[in-house]
């Protein structure tokens, strides 16, 4: 067997450790479920109180009306199938809902989990990793946002879900300078990889804010909460504001496996 490749940026430091990159690109993510847009997504909470009439649709509601019929879960004259029946029961009577929402190069990224007892239904865009890097143009950002993908899932599955969604993958933690950082400064970076890094950064710091990013929160109905930057190939670093301070972070390395069982507590305790 051939030896792992190593770290460059660690080997130039004098630590011998394999190259973990190629972790993310072995199990990329991949839509599944029902795709259709905003507009079809409330057409089908719609159908709950009444039928729907194709006749009365405007052209971007008959578009996405045809998407909820050919993933079954309309009938042709507008009625809910037992799938969406079920779908749109589980939104009614959730007994929670986690919302994620993350910020890669201005592009607005969410998930939305909502379960009853075992069953569990998610409502998700594209993945942040998807937008992380160059800006993208307004159209394509406007695009991306208005489509969705309708998913019908285990409530066990959710903490995985969600976990893929993220990005999450193994990086080794690194510690960076300064550990007080201006918030509005990560928030930029989200935004802008041509966002400078802030006065006082070191290598490590530079390395890590040369990375795709995308700021990421995690929501639960009952208040918990999470925030994180995703830092491509470089891990996670969890957000702490220290007490009494309003304008700058605590970023530290937040080793995937500390975020995953962060995720599991948070989705399904």
């Amino acid at each position: 067997m051939p030896e792992p490749r190593r770290d460059a940026f660690w080997a130039a430091r004098g630590e011998d450790l394999e190259d973990l990159a190629g972790v993310g690109g072995a199990q990329p993510w991949e839509h599944s479920g029902i795709a259709t847009t905003r507009t079809g997504l409330s057409l089908l909470l719609d159908a709950w109180r009444k039928r729907i009439r194709a006749a009365k649709l405007d052209v971007p509601e008959r578009e996405a009306f045809a998407d909820l019929v050919g993933g079954g879960l309309l009938t042709d004259d507008g009625a809910l199938t037992e799938a969406g029946l079920r779908f749109t029961e589980v939104v009614r009577r959730a007994d929670r809902h986690v919302r994620v929402e993350a910020a890669a190069s201005l592009a607005p990224l969410t998930l939305d989990a909502y379960w009853v007892g075992s069953a569990a239904v998610v409502v998700l865009t594209d993945p942040p990793a998807w937008w992380a890097g160059p800006r993208r143009s307004g159209e394509e950002i406007a695009a991306m946002a208005g489509r969705v993908w309708l998913q019908d899932v285990p409530t066990s599955y959710l903490p995985v879900l969600v976990a893929a969604w993220l990005g999450l993958g193994p990086a080794w933690p690194m510690a960076t300078e300064p550990e007080l950082l201006p918030f509005a400064s990560v928030v930029a970076r989200a935004d802008d990889p041509d966002t400078p890094v802030p006065d006082g950064g070191d290598e490590a710091l530079r390395e890590v804010w040369s990375q795709p990013w995308w700021l990421w929160t995690l929501q639960t109905s009952d208040d918990t909460g999470l925030i994180g930057v995703s830092a491509g190939t470089r891990g996670v670093f969890g957000l702490q504001r220290p007490a009494g301070d309003e304008e700058r972070v605590r970023f530290q390395a937040w080793p995937a496996e500390s975020v995953w069982a962060a995720v599991v507590a948070a989705v399904i305790g």
